[in-house]
């Protein structure tokens, strides 16, 4: 005979008792996966994802969020958290699709605290290959051949983070050319970036985020954990990152010749 164990008492917490936004950028803070750099002071910028050989995307603060799936004390809740929130939206999801691959363990994670609070689990996929292009039903991983997903089922696709939303834009189109309804995009962190909230208002997609980076910024300078200047500095790319690539247009290029030089060496 084998014994049943409650994922929620004995692995997993859970709790419906909300957490305050501040806090929970405090727990992301508390996760040392959040620097920025002095980039007035010489050091180097941080490359993104979405850069370049011909167009070359840097700035002076990288979140690697996706590291705190390691933190179990931390991961936790702040997923339970974003559950709490989600389960406030209705009709409730009948599909959560994790993006590769930072959002595909905390929206499997995801689908068990709904399933707590909704009384039914939702199904669980993943997409991939949604950073260049939205695609077909092939690169969504658990969909074809599912009996439990039928068309029209109301679907939220989930990356950890969200910056220039890109992938989150390509897995909510290839979700809704599949069949599905998915108007609902949702994040444990959104960059706020103002081409990625202009990408998604001219597909109709709605973001819910369990906090934004303008908010972690106020709570990393209210606690001290970043110098004011480097803070600001911060700001001013967030508010505009093209402008603050093109004021740091040397500090950039610096940057890229190093690079380039390294993989010439």
């Amino acid at each position: 005979m084998v014994d049943v164990i409650d994922i929620f008492d004995y692995v997993v917490p859970f709790t419906v008792k909300k957490m305050s936004e501040e806090d929970c950028c405090r727990l992301i803070l508390e996760a040392d996966q959040f620097d920025i750099v002095d980039v007035s002071a010489g050091e180097e910028p941080f490359e993104y994802s979405a850069s370049t050989p011909t167009a070359p995307f840097y700035g002076p603060g990288y979140l690697v969020l996706k590291a705190v799936v390691g933190q179990a004390p931390i991961f936790f809740p702040l997923v339970n958290q974003m559950a709490l929130k989600i389960a406030e939206i209705d009709p409730p999801f009948q599909v959560i699709c994790g993006n590769v691959s930072g959002g595909m363990t905390p929206a499997f994670l995801l689908t068990l605290y709904l399933h707590k609070l909704y009384g039914e689990r939702p199904i669980y996929i993943y997409a991939r290959e949604m950073r260049k292009q939205h695609g077909s039903k092939e690169m969504l991983v658990g969909f074809e051949r599912n009996p439990g997903i039928k068309p029209g089922m109301i679907a939220l696709d989930f990356e950890e983070l969200v910056n220039r939303a890109n992938t989150t834009c390509h897995a909510a189109l290839t979700l809704r050319a599949s069949g599905l309804a998915c108007d609902f995009a949702a994040t444990l962190l959104d960059y706020r970036n103002p081409q990625a909230i202009k990408q998604r208002r001219e597909i109709g997609l709605n973001q819910v985020s369990l906090t934004t980076l303008p908010v972690l910024l106020d709570v990393a300078e209210s606690i001290g954990r970043f110098s004011r200047r480097v803070i600001e500095d911060y700001r001013r790319f967030l508010a505009d990152p093209g402008q603050w690539q093109a004021d740091n247009a040397g500090v950039i290029a610096k940057a890229v010749a190093r690079k380039n030089a390294g993989k010439s060496s």
